[in-house]
């Protein structure tokens, strides 16, 4: 009479380990697509909430806010610095989101960067935040405690397709009401610097014309973009992120996720690239978040996502979309994307 086996072999224990590793490999891309999925979805409704703020705040005010400003801006001067920065459209939309306590945190009466605004500009808020991108932890930091601790974003405001500040005598330069380029319907977005539009001034559709859009945080410390209490060109604004035939050569950034080389205009390129060490410039082209080197001032910078082939954007209506990577973009105005850019440059689209 045989006694019964009391365990499994080897060759058996082998087979259902190999069978596990095996269901375990099925199911990991599932598992992932349905946790990218519930990340979109959290990304879409941080994007819808932000959208019906605003709105909200141009029924309050009449007009949506600024997406920075500057109140000591000087005409001619590019408007790159923090050191002279006043409340940008987050902080300034915060008591529309539910965050009241938190606007009453800051210091209005200083620069945001100052010291006094250190703790504010450095909360993290959820609403501010898409679960797809990562390095949300990393805060920015240009040199120190005092002028760092800014927290991260992923979400901007079209402000212009023409760079950030500049000469009176450049037709791309925005940087008020009475600049060239926010006069020029060909480059006027919906929230510039010092200057924003009401509704009755989207004259191309508040169903056709983009509000906000997601940019991507910064690699490390060193990196402002997706900085959402600073001001400027990818920390909380998108600028030239279009047609880019122009009186200067800036960042080719032209629609979403676009991959040029130096691509965002941004006075710290050389310190974020340094600030990896060697190959820091192969870590930025392979994330495709590249900068441009010789740039002075943050003139310029395009929509991001880690979302796999494209963005998304709030229309002024309050409806969020997703664009894809290859929506039209020329070098001349106008493509499909332009049409978007723009709020005022008489095509319905």
């Amino acid at each position: 009479m045989s006694r019964p086996r009391s365990a499994f072999t080897l060759v058996e224990l082998l087979i259902v380990v190999a069978i596990i590793a095996i269901l375990i490999a099925l199911l990991l891309p599932a598992v992932q697509a349905a946790r990218e999925a519930a990340r979109r979805i959290q990304c879409n409704n941080n994007m819808k909430q932000l959208a019906l703020g605003l709105l909200n705040y141009h029924d309050t005010v009449g007009q949506f806010p600024p997406s920075g400003q500057w109140p000591r801006y000087v005409q001619g001067k590019h408007l790159h610095s923090t050191n002279e920065i006043g409340p940008n459209w987050v902080i300034s939309v915060l008591p529309w989101i539910e965050q009241q306590a938190l606007f009453d945190q800051f210091n209005l009466s200083q620069n945001i960067s100052d010291a006094s605004n250190v703790l504010a500009r450095g909360v993290a808020l959820e609403m501010m935040t898409c679960p797809s991108d990562t390095g949300h932890y990393v805060k920015h930091h240009r040199w120190n405690w005092t002028s760092g601790n800014w927290a991260r974003g992923n979400y901007a405001a079209n402000a212009a397709n023409g760079h950030l500040g500049g000469q009176a005598t450049d037709p791309e330069a925005v940087y008020g009401a009475d600049s060239p380029g926010w006069k020029d319907p060909l480059r006027r977005g919906v929230m510039g610097p010092n200057v924003a539009v009401s509704l009755k001034q989207i004259r191309d559709g508040t169903s056709h014309t983009i509000l906000l859009a997601e940019v991507r945080v910064g690699l490390n410390r060193r990196d402002p973009r997706g900085t959402w209490a600073m001001s400027g060109a990818g920390s909380s604004a998108l600028y030239w992120h279009g047609w880019h035939t122009g009186q200067y050569s800036f960042g080719p950034a032209n629609g979403p996720n676009d991959p040029s080389p130096e691509s965002d205009d941004l006075s710290d390129c050389l310190s974020i690239i340094t600030d990896f060490g060697p190959g820091g410039a192969a870590i930025l082209a392979n994330e495709k978040m590249t900068c441009r080197v010789n740039r002075g001032q943050y003139g310029q910078a395009g929509t991001r996502s880690r979302h796999l082939g494209g963005v998304y954007v709030a229309f002024v209506d309050g409806s969020v979309h997703f664009i894809a990577d290859d929506i039209e973009t020329t070098a001349h105005c106008c493509s499909a994307w332009d049409r978007l850019i723009l709020s005022n440059d008489g095509s319905i689209h």
